[in-house]
C-alpha cells in the first residue's frame, strides 16, 4: 500500500517553467522597478498632411522607468520621433522633431501562457521643435525677402493603449504594445484672401517594443 500526503507527488516532479513577471512581483516582498528601452514606429495624423507634413509612418525610438507593486505600476516615459514639413516652392523643407515626456500608468488585465496582457494610460507634454527654424523667402511680387521664425511648440498630449509583455532570461523581459495619443496645435489655413488661424486636435498612433529589466527590493 502507497500513502501519499498532501503535498507529496504521487508522479515524477515537473520543474516548474520561467515565472512571468507578474509572478516575479508577486512573490517578492515591497516594490519593484522596471528601466527599459523602446523602440518601434509612429503614424502621425493624417490631419497634419493639410499643412504638409510628411504623415508617412516614421521610426521612433524612447526610454521608459515604472515603480509598481502587483498589479499596478506608474512611472515615466519619454518617446520621439521625427519627420518634416515642407514649405512648398517657397523653400526646402525642415526636420521636424516631435518629444513627448509623459506619465504612465499599467494595470494587469490578465495573464495566460506566460504573457501579461496589460491596458495603458499617458499624460504629458508634447515638445515639436524645427530644424531649421528659420526660413527665408523671396516673394514671387518681388521685394526683399522674407524671414519666417518656426518657433517650438509646446502642447499638452495625453493617450491610452493595450500591450503584452513576456519575460525573457533572469530579470529581463519584452512587451510589445500599441497606444493612440491625443494632441492639439494652432493651425493657419489660407481661405481665398484671408488667414484662417484656428485649434485643431490630431491623434497619433505608435506601435512600440520595450526591452526592460527588472529591480526588486529583496
Amino acid at each position: 500500500m502507497m500513502l501519499v500526503t498532501a503535498g507529496a507527488s504521487a508522479g515524477p516532479e515537473e520543474s516548474p517553467g520561467p515565472a512571468t513577471d507578474a509572478q516575479r512581483m508577486e512573490g517578492g516582498p515591497g516594490l519593484w522597478l522596471s528601466v527599459g528601452l523602446l523602440g518601434g514606429i509612429t503614424q502621425l495624423s493624417r490631419g497634419l498632411a493639410d499643412y504638409q507634413w510628411n504623415t508617412a509612418p516614421r521610426p521612433s525610438w524612447g526610454a521608459e522607468a515604472r515603480v509598481g507593486g502587483r498589479r499596478v505600476s506608474g512611472g515615466v516615459r519619454l518617446w520621439r520621433t521625427h519627420t518634416t514639413q515642407g514649405m512648398g516652392d517657397l523653400a526646402p523643407a525642415s526636420s521636424v522633431r516631435a518629444t513627448s515626456s509623459e506619465l504612465v500608468g499599467e494595470y494587469r488585465l490578465g495573464e495566460a501562457w506566460g504573457t501579461e496582457l496589460l491596458a495603458s494610460a499617458a499624460a504629458g507634454w508634447l515638445h515639436v521643435g524645427y530644424h531649421p527654424d528659420q526660413v527665408t523667402f523671396q516673394p514671387s511680387g518681388g521685394g526683399p525677402p522674407i524671414v519666417v521664425e518656426l518657433a517650438p511648440v509646446d502642447e499638452w498630449i495625453a493617450g491610452g493603449g493595450l500591450g503584452l509583455r513576456r519575460s525573457l532570461h533572469g530579470d529581463w523581459s519584452m512587451g510589445v504594445g500599441v497606444e493612440a495619443s491625443v494632441f492639439g496645435l494652432e493651425s493657419a489655413l489660407s481661405d481665398g484672401q484671408a488667414v484662417v488661424v484656428r485649434r485643431e486636435s490630431f491623434s497619433n498612433w505608435s506601435a512600440r517594443v520595450e526591452l526592460a529589466r527588472l529591480y526588486r527590493r529583496r
